[in-house]
């Protein structure tokens, strides 16, 4: 069976995995569970395929009603794949209000906003996740700050060590500055400064430090928020089961 740490599409820069990670109980995150992603708007058909062949059921779009309405969502088409849109970061799917200074704070500041201003989108997602046979691909424009906060909810409930989460955060703008958009300045919205496209290590740091402070790890942030005991045992057993 073959693996893909990103995968090879066409029209998407940052499509990972989140498998092969180690975990404080010795485990290893699983393969073709959960993917992230950047835009996926406009995916070629050979895109489609490849996630239909790789095992995906169901995308979950997090971008506002704004965003969403900017282009066609080609998924939207496909019978073989459901397709959600949970805008998160903002409760009535608003564009989300980002920062436009000091990103290594505010950056910080905006993902504990989500953790917690939209734990109800937050809850939804994971029910969803762990109730979904096959793979659940989440994304927003970059795949950084919305998905970032959702990736790393998911390892820190996997046991995955933090300088692992922080690296995996790490990696996005590798990917995504090769994206034309962004040279162009095209991506987010206007007057979007290019710093808040890098994923400095202490831009999640921030949120990671108050998520340990606050709530000592993702699985009590998971059972403040309601998640039931059901849910959880079939969330953990989908990412390191």
């Amino acid at each position: 069976m073959m693996y893909f740490n990103r995968l090879p599409l066409e029209a998407s820069f940052n499509t990972r995995e989140h498998g092969g990670y180690a975990t404080a109980t010795k485990n290893v995150t699983n393969w073709k569970t959960f993917l992230r992603s950047d835009d996926i708007s406009a995916l070629t058909t050979k895109d489609i395929d490849f996630l239909i062949n790789y095992g995906l059921t169901t995308v979950i779009d997090l971008r506002s009603i704004e965003e969403r309405q900017r282009t066609d969502y080609v998924l939207e088409a496909e019978a073989a794949i459901q397709t959600l849109h949970l805008p998160l970061g903002s409760e009535n799917g608003a564009q989300p209000s980002m920062p436009i200074s000091d990103p290594s704070k505010q950056l910080g500041s905006f993902y504990i906003a989500c953790l917690e201003n939209s734990k109800a989108t937050i809850k939804q997602i994971m029910e969803i996740m762990a109730d979904n046979e096959g793979i659940t691909l989440f994304h927003c424009m970059a795949g950084k700050d919305r998905t970032g906060v959702i990736s790393a909810l998911l390892l820190d409930f996997a046991q995955v060590s933090k300088v692992d989460i922080l690296a995996h955060y790490e990696i996005t703008y590798g990917h995504i500055s090769q994206n034309p958009l962004i040279a162009q300045g095209q991506l987010g919205h206007q007057d979007f400064p290019i710093e808040l496209l890098y994923s400095k290590a202490d831009y999640m740091d921030m949120m990671l430090t108050h998520l340990e402070a606050n709530y000592g790890n993702a699985e009590n942030y998971f059972k403040q928020i309601n998640l039931s005991d059901e849910t959880l045992v079939k969330l953990k057993n989908k990412i390191v089961g």
